[in-house]
């Protein structure tokens, strides 16, 4: 829980085309919303991570910023006693397909690359699993809406 993105209001595909003041305020946004993320989830750490441009892995052709809460007891740290394994699995990951059975997801075929190869895996999702509703995540963004500051415009 707690994976945002902060985006600037001006769609633009990549950093560079961002004016002086859009990018100082994009990166000062991270960090507030970092900040208020981390002290809701009681994290004491965050990944901070950008694809910028479509050879980077940037899946949508809009600058955008993913904050992730990070604790002791995330998977890296507690399972795999590993964090920067983080960045490995990161770089690796091609985006799933879902393949659908009566409509409903029910497989996804993660593909990973290995030694130059793709590799296909096989990951069953549960029954009960489902996607979150509008009405879910818009609770979810006003509890995000309320930790943030009033913001000058």
């Amino acid at each position: 829980p707690g994976h945002v993105l902060v985006i600037p209001r001006r769609v633009v595909p990549r950093l560079s085309y961002l004016t002086n003041d859009e990018y100082d305020d994009l990166w000062r946004s991270v960090r507030v919303v970092q900040n208020a993320i981390e002290s809701h989830y009681g994290a004491s750490s965050s990944n901070i991570a950008i694809q910028d441009g479509e050879n980077a892995g940037q899946s949508v052709p809009h600058v955008h910023v993913h904050i992730l809460p990070r604790k002791a007891t995330d998977y890296y740290n507690l399972e795999l006693k590993d964090n920067d394994q983080i960045y490995q699995d990161l770089q690796q990951w091609v985006e799933p397909r879902i393949i659908k059975s009566d409509g409903e997801p029910s497989v996804v075929e993660p593909t990973k690359k290995k030694e130059g190869h793709l590799v296909h895996q096989k990951l069953s999702i549960p029954r009960e699993r489902r996607d979150r509703t509008f009405d879910e995540m818009s609770k979810e963004a006003a509890i995000y809406r309320n930790l943030m500051p009033t913001w000058q415009n």
